[in-house]
């Protein structure tokens, strides 16, 4: 389905259709949109381009499969399967949901911020979520009260650090790795790649640090957001890897049950190259 905003252009499409045997041996397995069949390749995100044109940007509200066939290497079934980025000329090889994590005494700096924050005994809270309310003390519910009050606060003040952390990254000029990490610091949530990611289950670096899903300006392992991409590795049979994207460019604002993320900025998507070894 195309859907176009207002304007006249003019559109031209090429688009091949083929049919094929349904006891065909290269078939692709259920649920991949992409299939490799080769040993060595490139693999990229739908509308990537190697161009500086600010107008490329990588499709929305995706979530598919991209699958690569376990090929034969020197006579053996290949055991892993390894990525990098493309070399490019002029765009970005690797780019989408620029992470929130910048230096890292400024992370360490917005999550302290949240945890500053005061948040009661959570016994009150257990007795009114399993008692559904109906005995609670006037006390009870005032405890609850002030606990939704302190992580709304809590969000906020971490939206506001994240936000500061945002404009010294973007002053700096250098797009910084993420992996997908998740911590709960005394009932206050901070993720990253939450919204925009490539999943590569079993993925290691060259040190053997594992990492499973990745965003950012980098391809990097790193837990502290880095510039360099690296090599990742994964020896997770059948070979796949998934890529998910939202519906919404600009900021995420902080709230009950949603955690905050900055605007994306000129997402590109991806071009990896592949080897299986």
């Amino acid at each position: 389905m195309f859907t176009f905003s207002e304007g006249t252009a003019v559109r031209l499409w090429n688009i091949k259709i083929a049919l094929l045997p349904c006891g065909a041996f290269y078939l692709a397995p259920v649920d991949c949109l992409q299939y490799l069949t080769a040993a060595t390749g490139r693999v990229r995100s739908f509308n990537w381009l190697d161009t500086n044109s600010t107008t490329v940007r990588q499709l929305n509200n995706q979530n598919f499969n991209i699958c690569f066939r376990t090929e034969l290497i020197a006579r053996q079934t290949a055991s892993e399967l390894c990525l990098s980025v493309c070399s490019v000329t002029n765009g970005d090889a690797f780019s989408f949901t620029t992470p929130i994590s910048g230096p890292i005494a400024d992370a360490t700096a917005a999550v302290a911020t949240a945890q500053r924050k005061p948040f009661k005994p959570l016994r009150p809270l257990r007795f009114l979520a399993a008692n559904g309310g109906n005995t609670a003390t006037q006390n009870q519910i005032q405890t609850l009260t002030n606990a939704n009050q302190a992580l709304t606060a809590a969000q906020a003040a971490l939206t506001a650090a994240q936000t500061a952390l945002a404009a010294t990254v973007a002053a700096a000029g250098t797009g910084l790795s993420a992996v997908g990490t998740s911590t709960n610091s005394t009932g206050v949530i901070t993720a990253t790649c939450l919204y925009d990611s490539l999943l590569i289950p079993g993925a290691r670096d060259s040190t053997n640090v594992e990492a499973d899903r990745y965003c950012g300006d980098a391809l990097n392992n790193a837990f502290v957001p880095v510039g360099t991409s690296v090599q990742v590795c994964t020896p997770l049979r059948p070979f796949k890897m998934t890529y998910r994207t939202d519906g919404t460019e600009a900021a995420i604002a902080a709230g009950t049950n949603i955690l905050p993320a900055r605007a994306d900025t000129n997402n590109t998507g991806f071009c990896l190259n592949f080897q299986e070894k």
